[in-house]
């Protein structure tokens, strides 16, 4: 999207380069599926097209992926306030061995 926004047309290289600069790791094949399916198409309609169909109901992995991954985060935040506390004993002071001399 940002390289059909800065007028150009994607391919694989600017898409491998958008990816280096993010700091993300490309995949060949991916990115070359993705380079046929968008061939010839206009990127900016197909974003508008999956914009519009975002609350049209139809089924996504993306959202189902980052719901499971919130609750995962929520059990271990449960499971970290459930857990007692342990209460250590104060460690005993050493009074040069006149402990015995007050008590």
């Amino acid at each position: 999207m940002l390289i059909a926004l800065a007028g150009k047309t994607p391919d694989e290289e600017s898409i491998k380069k958008v990816l280096r600069e993010a700091g993300a790791k490309a995949d060949e094949a991916k990115i070359k599926n993705f380079v046929q399916q968008i061939n010839g198409k206009d990127v900016i309609q197909l974003a508008r097209d999956g914009i519009s169909k975002l609350g049209s109901g139809a089924p996504s992995a993306a959202p189902a992926q980052a719901e499971k991954a919130a609750e995962k985060k929520e059990d271990k935040k449960a499971a970290k306030k459930e857990e007692p506390k342990k209460e250590e004993p104060p460690a005993e002071e050493d009074a040069g061995g006149f402990g015995d001399l007050f008590g």
